[in-house]
């Protein structure tokens, strides 16, 4: 393919290693490849649209997810992919500038992703109705197609045992 290299950067935690150089890839051509890992894309071919999904793999996740045993991996896509299951969690980094230094801390957030459908049919189970719908912007605007996040307003109709 043209000696074509990808450059490997990598930024490790507690090290001095921050979008550090380790290495170049040459992309090589379907028959030159051995390993499991080829993804074969037939741009003609079209299935479903992907509007997308909760997580991001960076390039110290797909490292990490590459030295997992089967099983292990299994649970991560069942975590990321699974409408039922998925989670989402968050490795957040802040920098607070204190009288000129900057203190750095890290907090960890997990969310569980609920789809409208869901949402509403587990209000209704509970005696909720949805009442109103706004973006996650906190602009109090009905939501857009591709909101991230939607705050639901509702209302008590009637006395029923919660569930789950």
């Amino acid at each position: 393919m043209n000696n074509k290299k990808a450059v490997i950067y990598r930024t490790k935690k507690d090290s001095d290693e921050r979008i550090a150089k380790i290495g170049e890839k040459e992309f090589v051509t379907p028959d030159k490849i051995t390993s499991s890992r080829l993804i074969t894309v037939f741009p003609e071919l079209e299935y479903q649209t992907v509007l997308g999904f909760g997580g991001a793999f960076t390039e110290a996740a797909s490292t990490t997810y590459d030295c997992l045993d089967k099983d292990e991996k299994e649970k991560v896509i069942k975590a990321y992919f699974d409408k039922e299951e998925g989670i989402c969690t968050f490795y957040l980094t802040f920098f607070v500038n204190e009288n000129g230094l900057y203190r750095r801390f890290d907090e960890q957030h997990t969310e569980r992703v609920y789809t409208d459908e869901k949402i509403r049919k587990t209000a209704k189970k509970n005696g909720f109705e949805i009442v109103g719908t706004f973006g996650g912007n906190y602009d109090f605007k009905s939501p857009n197609f591709d909101e991230e996040r939607i705050f639901y307003v509702a209302k008590k109709i009637k006395n029923v045992k919660m569930e789950k």
